[in-house]
């Protein structure tokens, strides 16, 4: 992330099939989706990439991004600051547009022809995902809201 090498994180982005389960860890109280993160993430780094403009990586995508390619990331904001500040990425507030965003400011590095390719990849990863939720042959059930008591009645 210091050298701004997307081609690392985009390599190790989770895939997208639903029988990879990734866990869901507890960060800052609330429990993180690492696939779903992880892929918010990449888009928004891409994006970034492609319009040569610096990506502010929020804590949550940090959280997100070392929890699932180091492990036993601090569960904390500042606990992660803390840790990630002793490996060289500082934690500090970014102008963006008219607000001020805490976060890791990184100006990726990487050719046109790898962000298409890229770009593509998260496109293709997003229809494999629509598609696997639509041809799971689940429908919503209907909730039975009717209270009945132990010998049947209704209530």
């Amino acid at each position: 992330m210091r050298s701004g090498d997307l081609g690392h994180f985009m390599i190790n982005c989770p895939a997208t099939a639903s029988g990879n389960l990734l866990r869901s860890p507890v960060f800052n109280g609330a429990e993180v989706n690492i696939r779903a993160v992880y892929r918010e993430f990449a888009k928004d780094a891409l994006e970034a990439a492609e319009t040569n403009r610096k990506h502010v990586v929020d804590h949550e995508h940090l959280f997100t991004v070392f929890e699932l390619l180091v492990g036993k990331m601090p569960e904390t904001k500042i606990k992660l600051g803390k840790r990630l500040g002793h490996q060289g990425l500082s934690v500090m507030p970014h102008t963006q547009g008219s607000k001020s965003v805490r976060g890791v400011g990184v100006n990726w590095q990487a050719t046109s022809e790898q962000l298409a390719e890229w770009r593509a990849q998260i496109e293709e990863g997003e229809k494999a995902r629509k598609d696997a939720e639509s041809s799971s042959g689940r429908t919503p059930r209907e909730r039975n809201t009717e209270v009945k008591d132990n010998d049947g009645t209704k209530r």
